[in-house]
């Protein structure tokens, strides 16, 4: 029942535009059935409309909303009382996802013992619905169904033309199921030798998909594998043990062009680290030895990232184990970091809209949340000054600016601007040129919002879904130091960047909180990367200034 009402809960969430699926679906995870989670949300909500009609037509939610409501309050375990007040899902949306599967499921069954209450509850009125359900395809016409469902939006695609979104292709994830090698446990030919003693044929890919038992290796991150959409994760082993990591394509990019500079890095820090791929990415990548502080501010999500690198083999007490660290990476500064030989490398993956991913449901969320100019410049302002930061922080010359939003002014313009100021020019900050930045990628940052240079544009990465690309929506920047002015402390801002918590999504005004510690933000990070005694060393000598 527990995963009903989480389903629920993301409905409610996305309905008040409080997120994208996937973030919320990342939120709301247990033992990894977050996947399962997005597709009963995506089935939930493609009938939505005609759910929302056979229960208006019922007098189910009259008489037992009050159960509903009761049962979110009275029967989830102690252990399982994780989730806060304020995802518990409204009595007529948990009502919808339980109508759904009731209703329109393969086996029109409900995912539940039959003792259970809520089961009873919703047999009791399962011949109402189901007479209210054939009503209402007399009424509007409908042959089947699927005919109930939401009808799909027509997409821009080439110049001038239009195509329906092709229903093979998953809302969400496209029609490639998209696995990295997680090279921390496993080779690339080792992955491939074991997938073809167990019948899985290497192919090259085609525009067309993939059949069942048929796999690519991606020609531009060599440790991606492609699969069919009816790739089952749920008995497929090396998904269940960490060999092969589920990442979209596009979001294995920030940390592949960290990973590929010609220098080694002496340290590399993940900003936002949180649900874990990208962090896992960097562990099985770096060299052995090299320190990942992995930062995230929110205390739930900090939970999912221990849980992904624990997975991956990067948790604590692993070789390559990160340093997951619950504390907010705005108010990391200079002399918070370690000690540390050569130069920092940072990944900067900020909150963001998520159109690159709301954009392929916003004909199915009620949510009528666009993403409008302010809130948008509000965005903006948080990624230009989460960038600005990492930018001066002492001996960072690589750093990967990324998104999953497909608006310029969270992409080329928060780029530009940076760039622009005088602080960064006088650092050396560039843009890294395609050249070395997947060149072979054909989508690239828009000329118009670089000032009419191509050579900039060229020098981004853009990911559309309704363009063709295979991924989610998605932007990709690596900005590099040139100069020999690396060992540069902390510099003190040009400009002073303001953020709007009251714009910002949801789940970024709550990690917006401090963290507090009687040892105060330095030592709280000294103590998590070196443990108690260099901690104590170092508030005694600020005791002593």
């Amino acid at each position: 029942m527990d995963f009903y009402v989480r389903s629920a809960s993301i409905i409610d969430k996305l309905n008040a535009g409080q997120g994208s699926l996937k973030g919320l679906a990342t939120l709301h995870d247990k033992q990894g059935d977050g996947r399962r989670l997005i597709a009963l949300v995506i089935e939930t909500l493609k009938y939505w409309p005609s759910l929302q009609a056979v229960l208006a037509a019922t007098d189910l939610l009259d008489r037992q909303a009050r159960q509903l409501a009761h049962y979110k309050l009275s029967e989830r375990s102690a252990k399982d009382d994780k989730v806060k007040s304020d995802r518990l899902p409204k009595p007529a949306t948990l009502a919808a996802v339980l109508a759904h599967d009731l209703l329109f499921s393969k086996k029109g069954v409900l995912a539940l013992p039959k003792s259970h209450r809520i089961a009873q509850i919703m047999q009791g009125h399962a011949a109402q619905l189901r007479a209210e359900k054939e009503r209402l395809k007399i009424r509007t016409g409908a042959g089947s169904d699927a005919a109930l469902q939401v009808s799909q939006p027509s997409v821009a695609h080439g110049k001038g033309k239009s195509r329906e979104i092709d229903d093979e292709r998953d809302p969400v994830l496209g029609k490639t199921r998209w696995m990295r090698i997680n090279l921390l446990r496993w080779t690339v030919a080792e992955a491939l030798d074991w997938l073809a003693q167990n019948g899985w044929q290497l192919v090259e890919k085609s525009q067309n998909s993939l059949q069942p038992l048929q796999i690519h290796l991606d020609g531009e991150i060599p440790s991606l594998l492609a699969f069919s959409r009816a790739l089952d994760l749920v008995s497929f082993a090396p998904y269940q043990d960490g060999r092969l990591i589920a990442q979209d394509k596009a979001s294995c990019m920030p940390a592949h062009l960290l990973l590929t500079a010609s220098q080694r890095p002496g340290l590399v820090i993940d900003a936002t680290a949180a649900p874990g791929n990208k962090t896992t990415m960097l562990a099985a990548g770096l060299p052995p030895g090299v320190p990942i502080m992995a930062f995230e501010r929110d205390r739930g999500r900090v939970e999912t990232l221990k849980k992904m690198c624990n997975i991956a083999g990067c948790g604590k007490g692993s070789t390559q184990a990160v340093r997951v660290i619950n504390h907010d990476f705005m108010k990391v500064r200079a002399k918070d970091l370690p000690l540390f030989e050569g130069n920092l490398f940072v990944l900067v993956d900020p909150s963001c809209s998520g159109s690159g991913i709301r954009a392929r449901l916003d004909h199915l969320s009620q949510s009528g949340q666009d993403d409008t100019p302010d809130r948008l410049k509000a965005l903006s302002g948080f990624q230009t000054a989460i960038l600005s930061h990492a930018m001066r922080l002492p001996r960072a010359s690589r750093i990967v600016y990324s998104t999953c939003s497909i608006h310029r002014e969270e992409n080329e313009d928060v780029v530009m601007r940076v760039l622009a100021k005088p602080e960064f020019v006088n650092q050396g900050w560039e843009l890294l040129p395609r050249s070395q930045v997947l060149p072979s990628w054909t989508r690239r940052g828009l000329v118009e919002a670089c000032k009419g240079s191509q050579d900039l544009a060229d020098g981004m990465i853009r990911c559309d879904p309704a363009q063709g690309d295979d991924s989610n929506g998605f932007f990709v920047a690596v900005l590099t130091r040139t100069t020999e002015d690396v060992d540069a402390g902390m510099l003190p801002s040009t400009e002073q960047e303001t953020l709007s918590p009251a714009a910002l999504p949801a789940s970024s005004k709550s990690a917006l909180r401090d963290d507090t510690d009687p040892l105060g933000d330095l030592d709280v990070l000294t103590y998590f990367v070196f443990g108690n005694q260099l901690a104590q060393e170092r508030l005694k000598r600020r005791r002593l200034r």
